[in-house]
């Protein structure tokens, strides 16, 4: 009887035991981590007191309470550490900082949570929200006293942080007795990279006085630029007016005018972050043959002084006026483009088309046959400004 009801106490306080266990949890958390921005500039933040106005960061230690009975321990003391990644800075990942932070629940009455904004933080900073006291345990600096100079006058001259990769590591290590503190981690890697260029390439020109030496063959123009790596900009939008030189006194004139791609006052999100853009075959306005047309790229990217929007330069280019009455007119196939044919398919397949009196292009004297481009019908001109303006190889030459 007895071993019977020690069996009950024993398997009582196993039971509260494990409910004990159980019932109080600690969590650690990010509400919120601004990863879209790109560009840190040091305006964001005080120097002299590492204040910030410009919510960037917000962690949370959370008590998790099943019973109603569970408290925060005294202290809860936290691991961190922060690397950097800058290219022609450092030999790959190098720390650069670390340490251990305490926090004394002594000075809190009955708090669940106690959050880490970067707003609520400075060098002073002694308790946060919800008179949590903030003790630093030590701190340890990983780069030498010329590292650190030498990083500081660069952060200095740009006026902001530097391209590369920023590593944050938090780790809760200590939580008393009551709780266990596995696996409580944050990483967050922040990469910046803030691109510097944004180029046009093809159709057109930047000069006013060339455009006819860049007229466009085909009705609907493959508009493509070059742009440097950039961590998270918005997806390419472009636009495009029509340039009337009896109104427009320059390109900025013609391209602040009234568009044609978008019908707005706005730019055309192509959706996609690719340099190439073909002019929609529907839902914009026909390019008229004859006409000039001015065009430019915009792609944003967010930083703390709020979104920045990168601009190309304007380009010009005029849409050939075929005269219709001599469009089927069989002319000679000129040198130019007997050579421009030579160049994308080498000798061999060139010689076996064109010069041999059994070859089957042998004196061929048609300007206005198609072309197939993956399947689809197209000029010849498309495909002469098609491989003009990208880096495309030809795989195999086909002909009926």
């Amino acid at each position: 009887m007895m071993k019977y009801i020690y069996t009950i106490i024993l398997y009582s306080l196993f039971i509260n035991l494990s409910f004990s266990q159980t019932e109080c949890e600690l969590n650690f958390k990010k509400n919120f981590f601004n990863s879209d921005i790109i560009g840190y500039y040091l305006t964001a933040i005080d120097l002299d007191s590492g204040e910030s106005n410009m919510l960037l960061f917000d962690y949370e230690l959370e008590l998790i309470d099943q019973g109603g009975n569970c408290q925060f321990p005294d202290n809860i003391k936290i691991k961190f550490d922060i690397s950097i990644e800058i290219p022609s800075y450092t030999n790959g990942i190098t720390e650069i900082t670390s340490g251990d932070f305490y926090l004394d629940f002594t000075t809190a009455d009955n708090i669940s949570s106690v959050s880490f904004k970067n707003t609520d933080l400075t060098l002073d900073t002694k308790y946060l929200p919800g008179g949590v006291r903030l003790n630093m345990d030590n701190y340890d600096k990983s780069i030498s006293d010329t590292d650190i100079d030498e990083l500081s006058s660069l952060i200095l001259g740009l006026g902001r942080l530097p391209n590369g990769k920023y590593y944050f590591n938090f780790e809760v290590i200590e939580c008393g007795d009551e709780l266990t503190c596995d696996n409580l981690l944050l990483n967050e890697v922040v990469e910046v990279f803030l691109p510097s260029y944004l180029n046009l390439v093809s159709p057109g020109t930047s000069n006013i006085s060339d455009s006819l030496s860049t007229e466009v063959f085909i009705p609907n123009p493959i508009f493509q630029w070059s742009s440097d790596y950039c961590s998270n900009c918005s997806n390419y939008s472009i636009r495009i007016c029509e340039y009337n030189s009896l109104i427009h006194n320059s390109l900025e004139d013609a391209i602040n005018s009234v568009s044609i791609l978008p019908i707005t006052q706005d730019f055309y999100d192509i959706g996609s972050i690719n340099n190439i853009f073909q002019y929609p075959i529907s839902g914009a306005e026909n390019l008229l043959p004859g006409s000039s047309y001015v065009w430019q790229v915009k792609r944003s990217y967010e930083t703390t002084q709020g979104t920045y929007d990168e601009y190309s330069d304007i380009f010009i280019f005029k849409m050939k006026n075929f005269d219709t009455e001599q469009q089927n007119i069989p002319i000679a196939l000129d040198q130019d483009k007997l050579e421009f044919i030579l160049s994308i398919i080498g000798e061999s397949k060139y010689n076996e088309l064109f010069i041999n009196e059994d070859s089957p292009f042998y004196n061929f004297t048609k300007t206005n046959s198609n072309v197939k481009v993956n399947g689809e019908d197209k000029t010849f001109e498309y495909l002469m400004e098609l491989l003009s303006n990208l880096n495309i190889e030809i795989i195999e030459v086909d002909y009926e």
